[in-house]
């Protein structure tokens, strides 16, 4: 039975406390918690981004910290609970880790994340859009079935390819310089992503969106932010993804 009671959940500002910011972020590592979290808890996640921003952001951070990784793996024993779920108070295991990340929002809010970090929660390859599915087999069409499998290498080769047979149009350099960043490669990514911007393009935006991730990555968020800076003045599909990065930003 979940709790609907807000005590210990909600703080006065009307956020997830700590404590509970802590719960859903272990309920997200032992999966078969995330049923039994508090529906005032699970409500409020769905309409909050602040709070899902805090949970989604402190998951990344520790996902793969080991001590947390090992509380999560270790059996479970009846008389020490690791962790109970309608509990303000935790006193072992994995929550209770979490609060020293969470603890007095120091870590959280205090600490602006890293570009690596940061560049990790924003980054996914832009969808394919530029193919359409039919029974024509060309090469175009092979590079961008590579581009979906995630095929990164064999994707940049017929990339290049068909740039050079065809010609230099901005839509396969955008998606070149998708493949090279998928990949970790943000110099190449950099370089054809700005070759596109040269050429008239239906992807301004998504361009200068990977343009400011591609500069994360190298761990330069001056150059990040000149293009984020671009993009919050446009009414577009990433203004809320652009006002909550250059927040993050040191």
């Amino acid at each position: 039975m979940k709790n609907n009671h807000t005590t210990g959940y909600i703080n006065k500002a009307g956020h997830l406390t700590d404590e509970a910011v802590a719960m859903c972020v272990e309920a997200m590592m032992r999966e078969q918690l995330l049923r039994e979290l508090p529906d005032v808890v699970s409500s409020h996640l769905s309409e909050c981004e602040v709070c899902n921003d805090r949970v989604t952001g402190l998951y990344m951070d520790v996902k793969d910290e080991p001590e947390i990784l090992k509380r999560i793996t270790a059996p479970t024993h009846p008389e020490k609970p690791g962790f109970c779920i309608n509990r303000k108070i935790y006193t072992y295991g994995v929550a209770a880790i979490l609060l020293v990340f969470v603890a007095a929002g120091s870590y959280f809010m205090l600490q602006a994340p890293s570009s690596e970090k940061l560049f990790e929660r924003n980054f996914a390859p832009y969808p394919n859009m530029i193919t359409v599915k039919s029974n024509v087999v060309n090469d175009k069409a092979k590079a961008m079935l590579c581009y979906e499998v995630e095929d990164w290498d064999s994707a940049i080769v017929l990339l290049h390819q068909f740039l050079i047979n065809k010609s230099y149009t901005p839509d396969v350099m955008f998606y070149l310089g998708n493949a090279y960043l998928a990949k970790g490669e943000s110099e190449q990514a950099i370089h054809w992503f700005k070759e596109a911007s040269t050429k008239s393009s239906g992807f301004d935006e998504q361009i200068n969106w990977y343009l400011a991730l591609a500069y994360l990555h190298k761990d330069d968020q001056d150059s990040a932010r000149v293009y984020l800076e671009m993009l919050s003045n446009n009414d577009g599909f990433y203004e809320a993804k652009t006002s909550n990065l250059l927040k993050k930003l040191r």
